[in-house]
């Protein structure tokens, strides 16, 4: 869950901190009043192309850096896979400089563009106008669902069973293939 976005030198903004509530979070505001800037630095924080037409004028680099509540979601384990030291808050900074040159940070790691992009499905979902698609997508259903219900040890325990039943359910098949070409065999 996204906790706070601080931006630095980037678009019409010197240095602005908005902070953010745990679930759905909305971003309104009349025309010009920087909403899409918002957004474009937040899909910075998920991965996409960095400019430097994003620094301010005046300024040699822009910062934005996010800081997650992490507590309880599966992307400690990622992390701890990536070699990064993770506790409850994951604060990712991603610097742009003049020379178009990026510098990508996790919890004070530098890290590639490819581990932004791969944890940044686990800590945000951003839906612009017509972005409903997604939600529609069956595939996303289980994560919505798990991220507003079931906590991780639950989902632990329903995924052990579910591999115990899959598990039964093979070796009954294999004895009946079994008794099967018995009775064949005694025929």
């Amino acid at each position: 869950m996204l906790v706070s976005l601080r931006i630095k030198n980037f678009a019409i903004f010197d240095d602005i901190e908005v902070p953010f509530r745990g679930g759905l979070n909305i971003i309104t505001g009349d025309t010009g009043a920087g909403k899409s800037i918002i957004i474009d630095a937040l899909n910075l924080l998920r991965g996409s192309k960095a400019s430097s037409d994003f620094i301010k004028t005046g300024h040699t680099e822009a910062q934005i850096e996010g800081v997650f509540d992490t507590s309880g979601a599966e992307i400690k384990e990622y992390l701890s896979e990536q070699g990064i030291d993770s506790d409850d808050d994951l604060i990712i900074k991603r610097i742009i400089s003049e020379t178009g040159k990026n510098r990508i940070f996790i919890n004070g790691n530098r890290v590639t563009l490819n581990v932004l992009t791969s944890i940044a499905p686990l800590l945000i979902d951003i839906f612009g106008q017509h972005e409903n698609i997604k939600i529609l997508d069956e595939q996303n259903h289980i994560n919505y669902l798990d991220a507003f219900g079931v906590e991780g040890e639950i989902k632990e325990q329903v995924s052990k069973a579910y591999n115990e039943y899959h598990e039964i359910e093979l070796s009954l098949q294999a004895l009946k293939k079994k008794q099967g070409e018995k009775n064949e065999r005694e025929e």
